[in-house]
């Protein structure tokens, strides 16, 4: 008996300070059942307590105070199990069920102190263990007690069907969250009921239900959250697409997931996962990346296609101590192939495939860095390809584009960099060894049979430039070897052009043009000079204004030096609406001088039509300086038209609409004269002074002339024709029937004073008498 005694004791000493570690542990747990527990730990420690005095005491009426006290705690121990049960199978806390069990407890624990003084529910009474005569308390129960003993199991079946429903109703994996707590419920109570009816000298099953709650700490708190967590992980580990391989402190594999293994897997080109082929790759990686934690770069080949993954390494601590180490690996190959797909985007043309500007000027600058042989830039150009476009479509422009990249692309057999550097220029840059001339002047031959059935024949241009030292601007490589198409935009026998010095020089007397122009404009700079224009009969009141610069250091520049330049650089509508405004200007100051019956051409550039409204333009300013819109008359030359054709048409309509006189300036310069002529209902047809050049042909030269005069008056427009420098060739005019005249023949371009003295002031003169 008395080692049963102190055996207790021993026992009741160890299980009495788990709980007080227990307790104090649950002072810093984060579980929600924290509140439900801890009740659980301190009512078990108070029933060990009760019962292990109660075990001691050789009183009778400190046993039955202490055993009441036990009876006492042992109620409200199982009603902390229950609201346990509450809370974990997620009821409502608040539970109407619950309320009465609340009441029920306080009620049987307040008649259990009124055992003391009744007696109505238990006494005790002293028994002796064995032969030994050992005195001992037993308890002896009246049927009252049992009503006691009823309402605790009532309390412990109900803990018990809480947690079967919940089991029953719980997915799969949940059920093992309610299985563990139900078995350890069953032990308990069959243990305790059996113990109960002994009625032994020690009822070792006290500690019972204080082992209950310690298992539901354990199992609520930690195995279950843990064993949930490990299978999330799990499963998110499985499904995840990164690859995840996870190894212990000595570098053996512990881990993969699907991924994981698959790649590891393929690295040994093997069909299953070999988890020494994931330490060699640890090893291998960590010979190269020492350090605790790296990124890196891999490629593995699955089911032959090439994949690319970001490597990351990393060795977990804790404690300051190395507990293992994991890889994972994030597939790069779609981010990879996304990044190439934009490289190749804004480094090639669309259209062709070949390198676009950006991509051939990096491309020209790599190759400069790793090889320092003679190279050559080549530049191509095709004159005025968008009258090709106008002329036989864009489909047919294109096909010509593409026949010239598929030649400049079979030069990658020679290692050349080939790029389209603008909408119909491409360039290349090779080794001057594998320059070929006869080739290139076959090729482009080739591409020019497409319109070899028409008027209009294809002109291509090749700028050359020789690379003078290492490492220079692929960009102003480029610009010479263009700077070089221009030389020859005028010849068509010939399609080379090697760059020289003076080309360089002309360009930076074009750069101070461009430079100098807004000042010029804003200071007056520029003036007009006037040509007249002569009638057959005898009354020459028109004339042509003509740009002239008075530039401060230069002089007075002509046209030729300027104009070109501006249409080029896109500046020339800015002077073109100055020579209007200048124009009605004159019309109106000679309006003011009772002279009103003198009309002035001014010509409109095709490039005025990509940046001003030409019409609003010329009407604000007839309508500014109240002049007749009759004497202002508009000259487009038969470029403008072929080049804006729609607009041409349209704009002509309105400004002859609104009182304006417009004329074809050059006609028989261009490329569809007569086709034009069908949609153009112009007011005056000048004739370019190219009819009037001496040739072999002169006779089939007269004869179209004289075809262009018929038709012209047939149309109902005036003739005029330009560049008359002889009497002969005013005499052939005439007798072929055009009416008016221009040239060196009457005068050249005069200052505004000059030309007001000889023809404006004068009195009127048949200049042809």
């Amino acid at each position: 008996m008395i080692l049963l005694k102190l055996t207790f004791l021993v026992t009741a000493l160890i299980i009495c300070t788990t709980l007080i570690v227990l307790m104090m542990k649950m002072r810093s747990a984060q579980t929600p059942l924290k509140k439900h527990i801890t009740p659980m730990f301190a009512l078990g420690l108070c029933s060990v307590i009760f019962y292990s005095i109660f075990l001691f005491c050789d009183s009778y009426w400190y046993a039955m105070i202490f055993d009441t006290l036990f009876f006492c705690s042992l109620d409200w121990l199982v009603y902390s199990v229950l609201t346990f049960s509450f809370a974990y199978t997620n009821r409502n806390p608040q539970h109407p069920y619950r309320f009465v069990l609340l009441v029920m407890s306080a009620v049987d624990s307040l008649f259990l102190l009124l055992n003391l003084k009744t007696l109505h529910s238990f006494d005790l009474e002293l028994l002796y263990f064995s032969k030994n005569l050992i005195p001992y308390w037993g308890a002896v129960f009246t049927p009252v007690h049992y009503l006691h003993l009823g309402f605790c199991y009532i309390m412990v079946f109900s803990s018990f069907a809480l947690i079967a429903m919940a089991m029953i109703k719980a997915p799969l994996f949940y059920k093992k969250k309610y299985i563990s707590v139900l078995v350890a419920y069953i032990i308990i109570i069959v243990i305790n009921v059996f113990c109960y009816s002994l009625n032994t000298p020690v009822d070792f099953s006290v500690f019972m239900y204080t082992f209950l709650a310690i298992f539901i700490y354990y199992y609520s708190t930690y195995r279950f959250p843990h064993q949930l967590v490990n299978c999330l992980l799990a499963n998110v580990n499985e499904r995840i697409s990164e690859g995840i391989v996870f190894f212990d402190a000595d570098g053996k594999f512990a881990y993969a997931n699907a991924s994981g293994r698959f790649l590891m897997g393929d690295t040994a080109k093997r069909a299953t996962f070999s988890a020494a082929t994931a330490e060699r790759y640890a090893r291998t990686w960590q010979k190269f990346h020492p350090e605790p934690s790296s990124k890196g770069e891999d490629s593995f080949t699955i089911n032959g296609t090439n994949l690319h993954f970001q490597v990351e390494f990393q060795k977990v601590f804790s404690d300051g101590e190395e507990i293992g180490s994991f890889f994972k690996f994030v597939n790069k190959t779609d981010e990879i192939k996304q990044l190439k797909r934009q490289r190749y985007i804004s480094t090639h043309d669309e259209m062709t495939g070949l390198l676009n500007r950006t991509g051939f000027f990096e491309a020209v600058s790599e190759r400069q860095q790793s090889d320092l042989s003679e190279y050559l830039m080549l530049v191509s150009n095709i004159r005025d390809f968008k009258i090709i476009n106008e002329i036989f479509g864009e489909e047919t422009g294109d096909k010509i584009l593409m026949m010239e990249a598929d030649f400049l692309r079979q030069a990658d057999g020679i290692d050349a960099l080939c790029g389209r550097i603008d909408d119909d220029k491409f360039a290349m840059f090779l080794k001057k060894e594998y320059f070929s001339m006869k080739k290139t002047i076959d090729e482009f031959q080739k591409i020019q049979q497409i319109t070899e059935n028409s008027a209009f024949k294809i002109h291509f241009t090749l700028g050359i430039y020789e690379s003078r030292f290492a490492f220079e601007s692929p960009r102003l490589m480029c610009d010479k070897a263009l700077l070089a198409t221009e030389k020859n935009s005028d010849d068509y026998q010939h399609i080379f052009a090697e760059y020289d010095s003076e080309m360089l020089e002309q360009l930076l007397v074009e750069k101070d043009i461009v430079s100098d122009f807004e000042t010029a404009l804003s200071k007056g700079q520029f003036c007009i000079f006037l040509q007249p224009q002569i009638s057959i009969d005898d009354m020459n009141f028109s004339c042509e204004a003509l740009a002239r610069w008075r530039h401060p250091e230069r002089g007075i520049l002509q046209p030729k030096e300027f104009i070109e330049i501006l249409e080029k650089t896109g500046l020339i509508h800015k002077l073109d609406a100055y020579i209007w405004e200048e124009a009605a200007k004159k019309i109106r100051e000679w309006n003011d001088k009772g002279i009103r019956n003198w009309s002035i051409s001014v010509n409109v550039s095709p490039k005025d039509f990509y940046y001003i409204d030409i019409f609003k333009t010329l009407v604000e300013i007839v309508q500014k300086y109240n002049i007749s819109p009759s004497l202002l008359n508009i000259e487009f030359t038969e470029t403008a038209f072929v080049e804006n054709f729609e607009k041409s048409r349209k704009l002509t309509k309105n400004l002859q609409q609104f009182g304006f006189k417009v004329e074809i300036d050059d006609f028989g310069s261009g490329y569809s004269s007569l086709n034009m002529l069908k949609d153009i209902d112009a007011d005056v047809l000048k004739i370019d002074r190219v009819f009037l050049k001496e040739t072999e042909h002169h006779d089939r030269g007269m004869t179209i002339l004289s075809s262009i005069v018929s038709m012209a008056k047939s149309l109902n427009m005036e003739v005029l024709a330009e560049g008359v420098e002889t009497d002969s060739q005013i005499l052939m005019l005439k007798e072929l029937g055009c009416e008016a005249f221009q040239g060196f023949l009457f005068a050249e371009p005069m200052e505004v004073s000059e030309f007001e003295r000889a023809f404006v002031f004068r009195k009127p003169k048949n200049l042809f008498l």
